[in-house]
């Protein structure tokens, strides 16, 4: 998730949404082409939104669930 927004945040800064396009799923990319895409997102690159902080947040984490095994040893 996180590559995927500042592959975003790339393109908007940028204004080149060729490498967000080509990241999409197909049915994406088949439906939306790189100029559609840079009309979509024109208000935020207007706003001049830059979501380039995203990389410094740390990689969430998931508490593991604890296998059958294991819980029947409580």
């Amino acid at each position: 998730m996180k590559s995927c927004l500042l592959t975003l945040n790339d393109a908007i800064v940028t204004g080149n949404f060729t490498v967000f396009h080509a990241k999409l799923s197909k049915p994406f990319r088949q439906q939306y082409s790189p100029e559609q895409l840079a009309e979509v997102f024109k208000s935020f690159a207007k706003k001049n939104i830059d979501y380039d902080v995203i990389a410094s947040f740390p990689r969430p984490t998931i508490p593991r669930r604890r296998s059958m095994a294991t819980a029947s040893s409580w």
